[in-house]
């Protein structure tokens, strides 16, 4: 299968490289990967095999000690050309996955925020203090959202 040549997505993504565990709903065990990126409608990952459109997946999300557990449907899948890997887009399939997605990019992002902040204060910074600093600088662009 060959990409569509014409947009058709209706949220913007964003680029996030992290761990992701997924499963079709007819398989016994997860294969793990990493996403590409991330969207208010979906996820897209690099899977080892195809998966056909309109399959059912369950996908897990570890960020620290918390799993996000989310629900979603394979809307393509096209075989990369610089790799044997298969570029999979799936969409969430109820608003209750798409705010667990939301959720576990946001605690995604405020660790890496974390991180920045700790080396740019020359000290280790809290959690908790990055998460407030997190929530007054980003809080309106996400609250829009739900």
């Amino acid at each position: 299968m060959h990409p569509d040549p014409i947009e058709k997505r209706k949220f913007c993504r964003h680029p996030l490289n992290k761990p992701i565990e997924y499963q079709t709903f007819h398989t016994k065990t997860a294969d793990k990967t990493a996403t590409v990126d991330i969207s208010e409608g979906g996820i897209s990952f690099l899977a080892e095999r195809p998966l056909a459109r309109g399959a059912k997946v369950h996908i897990r999300i570890p960020v620290g000690d918390q799993v996000f557990k989310l629900q979603a449907q394979v809307a393509y899948c096209n075989q990369s050309s610089q790799t044997s890997l298969y570029r999979t887009g799936v969409a969430f399939l109820d608003p209750e996955s798409a705010f667990r997605a939301k959720l576990a990019e946001e605690m995604i992002r405020i660790d890496e925020y974390r991180k920045k902040i700790s080396k740019e204060l020359g000290r280790d910074v809290s959690e908790e203090e990055a998460a407030r600093k997190w929530i007054e600088k980003y809080a309106k662009s996400f609250s829009y959202l739900f």
